[in-house]
């Protein structure tokens, strides 16, 4: 069974971040956006854990939200990793 979770995000591209936990087999139940560079308010986290699920958000909004976070086990955050491979000297 996929686990129900609350997507929490303040990212340039909300709906992507959706669309990843998704993929990665999450279920969300909600979703709260909020514009890029967001900053958090006690409210906000309020907000968020309303209702009792896990909360899961991305590193860049996990750094402003540590320091609402009193129960640690509740927030979870999502590494989004990259590379770039070196696909050799293109022939001229």
């Amino acid at each position: 069974e996929k686990r129900k979770v609350r997507a929490l995000s303040g990212i340039a591209r909300n709906c992507s971040f959706k669309t990843t936990l998704r993929e990665i087999g999450a279920q969300v139940q909600d979703h709260l956006e909020y514009p890029d560079h967001w900053s958090y308010t006690e409210s906000d986290w309020q907000k968020a854990l309303a209702g009792g699920i896990d909360i899961i958000t991305t590193a860049k909004d996990a750094v402003k939200l540590i320091e609402f976070e009193s129960r640690p086990q509740r927030l979870m955050v999502l590494e989004l990793g990259g590379s770039i491979e070196d696909g050799g000297k293109i022939p001229i």
